[in-house]
């Protein structure tokens, strides 16, 4: 049976770092991480929306027990090849994030540009966020990234908030690079990470 083509498809092919690599920031949390003895294989991690993997093989490299999910054929081929040539143990899925449902829970929950909180579909995203927390094991950590909007932090900020089990770790800005190999075409984005951790462990503290 022939894919549907969608347009992350064509943009992904030919371009295997379309959205460049991982945010500083987001490096320095995860190597504290390792550093403290936090992640090991038993360390469970759900990418939502992994794209071509530059999150999910961060945390490979690093010893976790990683499940990458995203509905492009064309980003889960890329992401299993990168996974194969690193000899880095990682099950990548290709299925519409939205959608996806397990009984797993997971110590690690990575929402990197997949929530944008148009009217369209503002709730239905805040439904989305909330029954994807619920996944989360105690002391996890679900961190989410979005696009620098004070509209978008506005919302985001305002169901954290609402969120009984979740604390907020840390806020930061940060800078990443969309680039397409073939045309040359580069643009530098702002984003606005969130890391946060679900109670019943001792707090992670972030001291950068």
């Amino acid at each position: 049976m022939q894919k549907s083509e969608t347009p992350y498809n064509q943009l992904y092919r030919g371009n295997p770092d379309l959205f460049g690599g991982p945010y500083a920031e987001w490096v320095l949390f995860v190597k504290a991480l390792r550093d403290n003895g936090k992640i090991d294989s038993r360390f469970a991690v759900l990418d939502l929306g992994c794209g071509q993997g530059r999150d999910s093989l961060l945390l490979a490299e690093a010893g976790a027990d990683v499940t990458a999910v995203d509905h492009s054929h064309t980003a889960v081929r890329c992401i299993r090849n990168k996974a194969e040539q690193s000899g880095f143990a990682l099950k990548a899925i290709e299925q519409d994030f939205f959608d996806f449902s397990t009984g797993r829970r997971f110590d690690m929950i990575i929402m990197n540009s997949i929530v944008h909180f148009s009217a369209a579909v503002k709730e239905a995203e805040l439904h989305f966020l909330d029954k994807k927390a619920e996944l989360l094991r105690s002391g996890g950590i679900l961190f989410i990234a979005i696009h620098e909007s004070p509209r978008k932090e506005h919302v985001l900020e305002q169901w954290i908030s609402a969120q009984k089990s979740l604390s907020l770790l840390k806020k930061c800005k940060d800078t990443g690079l969309y680039l397409e190999k073939r045309t040359g075409f580069r643009s530098e984005y702002s984003m606005t990470l969130y890391f946060l951790q679900k109670q019943g462990e001792d707090r992670i503290e972030i001291t950068r």
